[in-house]
């Protein structure tokens, strides 16, 4: 290049460097707002600046805002070629803002992409790059991958197959992905479920506390009808009422994301329901991960259907004696764990522990020592009579669940007791 050629050249990149600094300045702003707006993602209705950063650098910015779908396929394209990491999330995110404007199948498709492409972020083994815990986009990555599930849930995309225990196929932006069953760990099969309802979109009331633990996975309330059959053995103690229970949902994929079109691709997904009260993690990709749980809109969604009994607990004890009486649980009776008795006062009712009981869960320890009974009687009865129910109800449950008096959990069982509950 010769010397006027250079200086030309010079001039032009002086003369944009100058037009383009013309409008750029810096002015005050509370740090705070800041932080706000650097976090704010798709699930908050907007790209996030590290996601537009990326498109622009990529040359794809605008093109994002005017084709959103076909710079979804160019980004998943790009993604299977050369295999980098940040393009995963870039796309988890992307998906789930174009969610937003979808509706029916498309919207499904959406979603089932941005599940697929938060996972593959995450854990993906056939990606260039780690995903390090300290980079926003790590939990960020969690949260589209929940979210992702959570609105298919709702749409129901996977409920009927996952009743009769069988695979279904998650809609993507391309071929639908093959999910089959895996991991069942809940008290019962899951096709003994009615529904399954994302605790995102419900709001709990009355408790002091909300216990939910952050991880990957979508936190479920489990519905359970109320049994119309003789209760198993483990089930003698539960209300005959519809019941609600915890359950986190999972769906795990397998292989590598870029090996998803090609032919003999062993690529798909695995469908995982666990029970939070019995399990705090699973292992993907050789490593623990803490899975997300709630444990407090479940045990809401329960009480709202349970009619209060206080009062005539007090002024109308035949009526009362006409139900049931003695100890209830809300989970199916475990030998591993001590039971501790909960007896109310006078003019209440098992409902009045409720929160303690909710307290009690958040703590892991608790939890994972301990399980819960209620004794429910009529306070309007004389206290000997009361005291010769509780008595005789302890041991009925002592000898249906240890009859050989060999289980040493059982004879370390706790009785606490409020007001009368305590005399």
């Amino acid at each position: 290049m010769g010397a006027k050629s250079l200086r030309s050249l010079v001039s032009l990149v002086s003369l944009v460097s100058l037009a383009g600094c013309a409008g750029v300045s810096v002015e005050a702003q509370a740090p705070e707002q800041t932080r706000a707006l650097e976090r704010a993602d798709a699930l908050a209705g907007v790209l996030s600046r590290r996601s537009e950063r990326k498109l622009y650098r990529l040359g794809l910015l605008d093109r994002f805002r005017e084709e959103p779908r076909a710079t979804l396929a160019e980004l998943d394209r790009r993604l299977l070629a050369e295999g980098e990491r940040s393009l995963a999330y870039l796309l988890a995110e992307a998906c789930t803002l174009v969610a937003g404007e979808e509706e029916g199948a498309a919207r499904e498709r959406c979603l089932g992409s941005a599940a697929t492409y938060a996972w593959a972020y995450l854990f993906d083994p056939g990606l260039v790059g780690s995903a390090s815990p300290f980079d926003p986009r790590y939990r960020g990555a969690c949260e589209l991958y929940n979210n992702a599930l959570a609105r298919l849930l709702d749409l129901g995309v996977e409920e009927a197959e996952r009743r009769r225990g069988e695979g279904f196929e998650l809609p993507t932006l391309g071929e639908p992905i093959e999910v089959r069953p895996g991991a069942q760990e809940l008290a019962w099969e899951a096709s003994a479920f009615e529904s399954f309802l994302p605790t995102d979109a419900m709001r709990p009331e009355g408790l002091a506390v909300l216990n939910h633990d952050y991880g990957i996975g979508v936190p479920c309330v489990a519905l359970r009808a109320a049994a119309t059959r003789e209760p198993s053995e483990g089930e003698v103690y539960l209300p005959k009422l519809r019941q609600s229970y915890a359950a986190t949902l999972l769906i795990r994929f397998e292989g590598t994301i870029r090996e998803r079109d090609r032919s003999g691709s062993s690529y798909r997904g695995r469908s995982e329901l666990y029970d939070p009260l019995l399990r705090r993690s699973v292992e993907v990709a050789s490593r623990e991960v803490p899975l997300e749980s709630d444990l407090s809109t479940p045990l809401a969604h329960f009480l709202r259907q349970v009619p209060t009994t206080s009062v005539p607990a007090l002024l109308d004890v035949e009526a009362l004696e006409q139900r049931r009486l003695g100890l209830f649980m809300l989970q199916p009776f475990s030998p591993d764990k001590i039971p501790v008795v909960f007896v109310h006062g006078l003019m209440s009712e098992p409902l009045t522990w409720l929160p303690m009981l909710n307290a009690l869960l958040g703590d892991p320890l608790l939890r994972a020592r301990y399980q819960f009974l209620f004794f429910f009687y009529p306070t309007g009865n004389p206290l000997l009579t009361s005291a010769d129910l509780l008595r005789t109800s302890l041991q009925e449950f002592a000898r249906r669940f240890d009859p050989a008096g060999t289980n040493r959990l059982m004879r370390q069982s706790v009785l606490v007791g409020h007001s009368m509950g305590g005399v």
